[in-house]
């Protein structure tokens, strides 16, 4: 057997068995998987500080302090203006139903000659179910992240675990690039290199442009809502903006919001539908001019192959895959684009 067989069948097996291992151990890899994230998007940081001669040991400890103030500050604005808004809705919903009895079910029947379920106290049951089952969808997913009947208390370890697991992978993590560099067979070195670098110059595009996006979205949406004339237009909007890491999440979340808000608060179709041409252009907006502008042209990724990787993401890992699908995307398109150009020059093709 030829012996660029034998090596191409060894990497197959250990890709084969890398992927086997990965579904196995994914709820443990979770925490070191995020925490290696972290360590990547903050090392830059440490490493400036380092620049101002600042000790490492303190340079990493500032770098967390500030990392966790961002982090608490966003849980902070978003989980409280969630449930306020939810509250909200819930307090103003004997309203809507009334406006429904009394306008959208006459109005369909003369309009439209649709006959709507008029019950009014199956509506407000049905409503308030699922106004309900939206404030506590947090507390139903959670859970899910892990298996076994003890989801909360590893949730809670996985909390507890990532912070220590950053700090030492941000203490440690030039010792961790050198002693990974040192592997390299010594002849691949300068193609190894070079393919990092456009690794690392893809993925700092990619969180870069993704920050921009979720910053001029929520502008965008707070900006446009309040011009509509919706009263709870900043909260939405921060919402949405500050979601719209996870794909179709943030707009999903803030459509239903806006509509549920558009009706209590106009209780018109008119109010209903300019609410919905918001969320439109948003739409129009992140998929046509944010995105491509400050994420696709730099990280190169076509919309199809985002939305491959987010469905085939959420597959494999659920919620955790879908935060991860498109910089790993971003990472197998530059693999792939050295392949392709190794292929190419191979004696396999050229011959």
């Amino acid at each position: 057997m030829r012996p660029e067989v034998v090596r191409l069948a060894w990497i197959v097996a250990v890709i084969a068995i890398t992927v086997l291992l990965l579904q196995r151990l994914a709820s443990v890899l979770v925490p070191f998987c995020a925490a290696a994230l972290l360590a990547y998007l903050c090392a830059p940081f440490v490493a400036w500080l380092q620049s101002k001669r600042v000790p490492r040991l303190l340079a990493v400890m500032v770098v967390m302090m500030l990392a966790v103030m961002v982090v608490v500050g966003l849980l902070l604005v978003v989980v409280p203006t969630f449930g306020a808004q939810l509250s909200a809705l819930m307090a103003e919903l004997p309203q809507v139903i009334e406006w429904y009895r009394h306008t959208v079910v006459p109005w369909a029947h003369s309009a439209l000659g649709v006959d709507l379920p008029a019950n009014a106290e199956r509506a407000r049951t049905v409503a308030t179910n699922a106004l309900q089952a939206g404030g506590d969808l947090s507390q139903r997913l959670l859970p899910s992240l892990t298996s076994g009947g003890l989801a909360v208390l590893s949730l809670l370890g996985t909390l507890v675990l990532l912070p220590v697991l950053l700090f030492y992978f941000l203490l440690d993590w030039d010792r961790i690039v050198a002693t990974l560099e040192a592997l390299v067979p010594r002849r691949h070195v300068q193609q190894v290199t070079s393919l990092a670098t456009e690794i690392d110059t893809a993925l700092s595009a990619f969180f870069r442009g993704q920050l921009s996006v979720m910053i001029g979205l929520g502008m965008f949406y707070s900006a446009a809502l309040a011009i509509v004339g919706l009263d709870s237009a900043l909260s939405i909007g921060i919402i949405t903006g500050t979601l719209c890491f996870v794909p179709y999440l943030g707009f999903s979340l803030g459509l239903v919001l806006g509509t549920l808000a558009a009706l209590l608060q106009f209780q018109t179709l008119s109010g209903l539908v300019w609410v919905w041409i918001v969320f439109g252009l948003g739409q129009i907006l992140e998929g046509y001019v944010l995105t491509p502008w400050l994420v696709g042209h730099r990280v190169g990724l076509h919309p199809v192959w985002v939305l491959f990787a987010v469905l085939a993401g959420g597959a494999l890992l659920g919620f955790i895959g879908m935060l991860l699908a498109v910089p790993t995307a971003a990472v197998l398109l530059v693999l792939l684009r050295h392949a392709k150009a190794h292929y190419l020059a191979s004696r396999y093709y050229t011959s």
